[in-house]
């Protein structure tokens, strides 16, 4: 009956001996993630086929009538290679996201000086705060650890620009780097618009989108940025949280093991 579609369906337990009762509670078990995990697939599909038609069908209205000037023309095509940036921005989410459910991500590790790691990526994040005001202020400790420096590098630069998106002119982000011991923590704090009670318990499932006002494809806020950060802190045995009240900012932290 489950091989044939029903997913809901289990074998009934009402005693028996306990061997067979053991194995099937097991079965059920066994049956319950079989489950989770194909509605999961399913619904990713889904919003992944659901994203992907925004920028299609910008790209095929923008083409389906001849242009009247010159300028029209040059508009269109700049039309497209947005929605065309938008695509292979998704796709690569996507990609990294296939890599991690394949489970043959392995992260080649080394020595890292993270406080020059994260310095860098404050750097790399100020200019697209400078354009709202947005002051961003480190507290970086000298901290050393063997790390995956590209997956450290893409958790901080989603965490800061997940802050600056959600964060008012004029607000400010402050980044703090701490050992303690024999475990990291990175914390980045915002004043900002903060997240509703309702949101945080989806907060790192994919294509989860709790203000679907900034939810803009131009942007890339696909609600895919704080999955990936979710996905590589776990590779590194470590953990990603929030705290956060609507009006009030949130706090993002990052910890894992020295």
């Amino acid at each position: 009956t489950i091989s044939e579609g029903s997913l809901d369906q289990r074998i009934r337990v009402d005693g028996g001996s306990s061997e067979l009762l053991d194995l099937s509670q097991v079965l059920n078990e066994s049956f319950d993630q079989l489950e989770k995990n194909i509605l999961r697939e399913r619904q990713f599909t889904s919003n992944a086929s659901h994203e992907l038609r925004t920028p299609i069908t910008a790209i095929l209205t923008a083409t389906q009538s001849k242009p009247n000037t010159l300028e029209d023309y040059r508009d269109r095509l700049s039309s497209c290679a947005k929605s065309a940036r938008s695509m292979r921005q998704l796709a690569g989410h996507l990609l990294e996201l296939s890599r991690y459910d394949s489970g043959k991500t392995e992260l080649q590790r080394e020595p890292t000086d993270l406080d020059i790691l994260i310095d860098r990526c404050i750097q790399e994040i100020r200019p697209i705060a400078d354009q709202k005001s947005i002051r961003i202020q480190s507290e970086l400790e000298p901290v050393q650890a063997e790390v995956h420096a590209v997956g450290i590098s893409q958790v901080v630069t989603n965490l800061l620009n997940n802050a600056v998106s959600y964060t008012d002119s004029g607000g400010e982000i402050h980044l703090r780097l701490t050992e303690a011991e024999g475990q990291i923590e990175i914390a980045v704090r915002d004043n900002g618009s903060g997240i509703a009670e309702d949101d945080l318990p989806n907060l790192f499932d994919r294509f989860y989108r709790g203000d679907k006002s900034r939810s803009d494809h131009g942007s890339g806020h696909y609600g895919l940025r704080l999955a990936i950060s979710w996905e590589s802190a776990r590779l590194h045995h470590g953990e990603l949280t929030e705290e956060s009240k609507s009006g009030e900012g949130s706090i993002f932290t990052f910890r894992l093991p020295q």
